[in-house]
């Protein structure tokens, strides 16, 4: 498994709340933050929860395609209602968007 699986594993297993925060270069997880938040246990969340294995084949994705950028996973009370993704455009990204 992952490191980065396993750090949603135990933000799920912990009920937390906050962000898992990826930076990827090329496709390979370079690091990983946890920014945990408190939040009263009985907050819900009026969306539809993503799943762990979601997630994972999300992150696989994005490193099959080299993704350079970041990732933030959002938590409520352990439940991943979120995914915000923060593109980083390199010199060639830039000449090929404008050719």
């Amino acid at each position: 498994m992952n490191d980065y699986i396993k750090n949603i594993v135990e933000v799920c297993n912990n009920r937390a709340s906050g962000k898992l925060h990826l930076k990827m270069f090329f496709g390979e997880v370079a690091c990983i933050d946890k920014i945990e938040k408190i939040l009263p246990k009985e907050i819900g969340t009026n969306e539809t929860d993503i799943s762990i294995g979601l997630c994972s084949r999300f992150v696989d994705k994005m490193r099959e395609h080299k993704f350079f950028g970041e990732l933030n996973f959002n938590f409520i009370n352990g439940k991943i209602t979120g995914i915000e993704v923060s593109k980083i455009y390199k010199l060639s990204d830039v000449e090929i968007f404008l050719s």
